[in-house]
């Protein structure tokens, strides 16, 4: 699967990776200090990937960097897009008010005359 690196951490050695089919996020956790250092995630990075998920978690593995930087604005764009509330265009729908078409003395009414039959 490819991916674009969202956030990395060098220091704990983990990455966040927003997936191409637009899923859920795939984490990134190496243990050895120098693979992580080897590949050198940073933001905006397009990578490649083998997924697994664990427990409705995604994780990525085996991670190879196809372009450095080719998505250097796509999290602040994220970020943006997330703190915007999002509008419905105009004229999109048109909100109509629930309202009972009876009154409720014109139910029980009702419910009598269908207790008598």
């Amino acid at each position: 699967m490819f991916g674009v690196v969202l956030w990395s951490n060098p220091q704990e050695r983990k990455a966040v990776i927003w997936c191409e089919d637009h899923g859920d996020l795939a984490f990134y956790a190496e243990n050895d200090v120098a693979s992580f250092d080897d590949l050198g995630f940073d933001t905006g990075d397009l990578v490649q990937f083998d997924i697994q998920t664990d427990r409705h978690l995604r994780y990525a593995h085996n991670p190879q960097v196809v372009t450095e930087g080719l998505y250097l604005s796509l999290s602040a764009s994220l970020e943006r897009a997330e703190s915007t509330p999002e509008q419905a265009p105009q004229g999109s729908a048109q909100i109509i008010p629930f309202r009972s078409r009876q009154p409720v003395a014109a139910c029980r009414g009702l419910a009598e005359m269908s207790e008598q039959a």
